[in-house]
């Protein structure tokens, strides 16, 4: 499936509603549920950076508590405060979303991963894809993203960010 702005996306791994006739609330969504349509609903971010319009960084607390949990959501916000009161760069110097000071144009392909609120989103094609692994909770308000892990032998978000270890 195609998406406005600059990314091509695709769900592998995961139903993201209910067969035809079913009750759609039969069974809660998977944990790759909400890291879809994270992808989905920021898929024009590059687009967004050139026309001035907010980043995901940088969307009020209540858009980002569709997707994270409080306490990353309160991480980030304080990180982006830090940035707008310094005029600087705080901790983040990049895109979380895209592991990149840039989002890209290629695809994104998002699976379950190897366990429990585990989803592994792989970004671009060719020889150098960026592969990224989510880490997510389940909260009263359905799954939520607790940390991003960017690779072996680098930080996560929550830990780029001043975070606790671990998502408990």
């Amino acid at each position: 499936m195609t998406l406005q702005g600059a990314c091509a996306f695709v769900l592998l791994g995961s139903a993201l509603g209910a067969a035809p006739g079913e009750q759609a609330a039969a069974a809660p969504p998977p944990p790759s549920a909400i890291v879809s349509r994270l992808y989905r609903d920021f898929s024009a971010e590059a687009a967004a950076q050139a026309s001035g319009a907010a980043a995901f960084i940088d969307q009020p607390r209540s858009v980002l508590l569709r997707y994270l949990t409080p306490t990353l959501a309160d991480l980030l916000r304080r990180d982006r405060r830090c940035a707008a009161a310094t005029r600087s760069v705080c901790k983040l110097d990049f895109m979380p979303l895209w592991d990149s000071q840039d989002a890209p144009t290629g695809p994104v392909r998002v699976r379950a991963g190897a366990g429990p609120g585990i989803v592994d989103v792989r970004i671009g094609a060719g020889a150098q894809p960026r592969l990224l692994r989510y880490q997510l909770v389940r909260t009263r308000a359905g799954w939520r993203i607790c940390d991003i892990g960017y690779g072996p032998g680098r930080a996560t978000l929550r830990q780029l960010l001043g975070g606790r270890a671990g998502c408990r």
